[in-house]
Order: structure tokens, then C-alpha cells, then sequence
């Protein structure tokens, strides 16, 4: 059972992620910024701090022990096991970042598959499962452009992930060097999904 556990906190650390994302993006969105650039900036950053936090500190923070330091409130909260990064904390709490970071990289075939994947269903639907484009459900010009046409680029959370990928791996790469092939790995994967993605 622990083992099991153990296994899925990557799975549940990225699944947070994207319910994070969409939730500082709503509260962003509906904060109403003075200018569109302001607002994307706002979400940009809003992101990335909420994702950095989750991803990158979160784990240290809940397995860090600060007792031996003076007495504080502060040093009283976090007693966990680990007083300083030791052999076993690359074990078990690198490991599940590093492991994080592998998941992270696999990401946008996700979002690819899933911006591809849905047009396609709805333009199938659309075209009544038929060839032809031009038969269509649609009884207004705008109405058959926004299926056919491509979604909105939303180029700011992407931005936030880029960031969180640098942050992390520079935080962590000097202790665990795999960290920077992974993030080299993901960049290429992020450059190539997102070249397919500006064609449709």
C-alpha cells in the first residue's frame, strides 16, 4: 500500500497542477485587470508561483526537520524526517520530484492530443460523420467558424510551465544532474507539440 502511494504522488502532484491552473486562471480572469497584457502577465506569474510552490518546495517543506535550530514557531511546525538533503532524501523526496519532472515532460502529447483530439471530434460531429466540410449542423457563418477555426493560444500558462521547468531544475540540478537532461527533453518536446499545434 505504501508502495502504491509512494508511486502516485507524481500522478497527484500533476493532476493538482492542472486543477491549479484552471482555478489562478478563472480568479485571474475574473479579477479584471486594467489592460489585456496586465492580466496575461497577472496569470502568467500567478501560475507559475502556485505551480513552483506545489511542485518544487512543497515536498521539501512538508519532509524538512527544523528542530535543531532555536526554538520558534516556525522550526515547532516542520519535524519531519530529514534535517538536511541526505543520501535518503534523494531517495525518496528527490525521487518523486525527479519522477514529477519525467510525467511533466510527457505533458504536451496530453495537451496535444487533447487540442487536436477535440476539434476533430467536434468538427466530425459537425460534418455529421460524413467528408464533406461543407455539409454542417451550423445555421450561422460565425457559428461554423468557431469550429473550424483554432482555438485561443494561450501562450501565458505555457510561459508559467517553461518557468517552472527552469526554476526546478536549477533549484534541484546540482544535487540531482538528471534534472537537466529531463529538462532539455522537455523543452524539445514543448518546441515540436507546439510547432503541430500553431498548424491547425
Amino acid at each position: 500500500m505504501g508502495l502504491a502511494v509512494n508511486s502516485s504522488i507524481s500522478f497527484v502532484i500533476i493532476a493538482i497542477n492542472i486543477v491549479l491552473k484552471m482555478i489562478i486562471t478563472k480568479l485571474l480572469t475574473w479579477v479584471k485587470e486594467a489592460t489585456k497584457s496586465e492580466m496575461l502577465g497577472s496569470i502568467t506569474n500567478g501560475v507559475f508561483i502556485v505551480l513552483f510552490l506545489n511542485t518544487g518546495l512543497l515536498l521539501t517543506i512538508a519532509n524538512a526537520n527544523l528542530t535543531e535550530h532555536p526554538p520558534h514557531f516556525i522550526t515547532n511546525i516542520f519535524r519531519g524526517p530529514y534535517y538536511d538533503y541526505d543520501p535518503m532524501w534523494y531517495s525518496n523526496v528527490g525521487f518523486i520530484i525527479l519522477k514529477t519532472m519525467c510525467i511533466n515532460a510527457c505533458m504536451p502529447f496530453v495537451q496535444l492530443g487533447m487540442g487536436w483530439g477535440l476539434p476533430f471530434l467536434h468538427r466530425k460531429m459537425d460534418m455529421k460523420w460524413g467528408k464533406d466540410r461543407y455539409v454542417t449542423k451550423k445555421t450561422s457563418m460565425a457559428a461554423y467558424k468557431k469550429v473550424w477555426s483554432g482555438g485561443e493560444y494561450v501562450m501565458h500558462v505555457k510561459e508559467s510551465s517553461i518557468l517552472l521547468i527552469v526554476f526546478v531544475t536549477c533549484m534541484y540540478g546540482v544535487g540531482m544532474p538528471l534534472l537537466f537532461p529531463i529538462a532539455t527533453l522537455n523543452f524539445a518536446i514543448q518546441y515540436v507539440a507546439e510547432r503541430y499545434m500553431s498548424c491547425f
